[in-house]
């Protein structure tokens, strides 16, 4: 019994040495998901002017909403993670931008699409 018990403690003791080690595994690699907000700004990319009434979809969302007056719009949920595609279309235009890092919440993300015509 005390074989088994000593076997038992040395790898307990092994596996929180290689935890302490390696750090925390990624969240959303586990299946538990972090998610963020992104602000997109959707523009004109001739004249950088602001585009009201764009969808913006990221990471396969679409909120039930277009952007207003500025050229804006908030999506929340996002999945945190590197290199997002946001995606901006209104009659006539559309673009994408890649948003390098989206950071958890309470942190808002920000991305500046610039659209051409299609």
């Amino acid at each position: 019994m005390k074989m088994k018990m000593s076997v038992w403690l040395g790898a307990a003791a092994a596996a929180a040495a290689c935890m302490t080690l390696t750090g925390c595994p990624n969240p959303n690699n586990i299946g538990v998901q972090t998610y963020g907000t992104v602000l997109a700004t959707c523009v004109q990319a001739s004249n950088n002017q602001p585009v009201q009434g764009a969808e913006v979809t990221i990471s396969g969302q679409t909120p039930n909403a277009l952007t207003d007056a500025a050229g804006q719009l908030t999506v929340p949920m996002v999945p945190i993670g590197t290199d997002v595609t946001a995606y901006c279309r209104a009659p006539g235009l559309s673009g994408s931008a890649v948003i390098p890092q989206v950071y958890a919440n309470p942190q808002q993300t920000t991305v500046t699409i610039p659209m051409t015509p299609d």
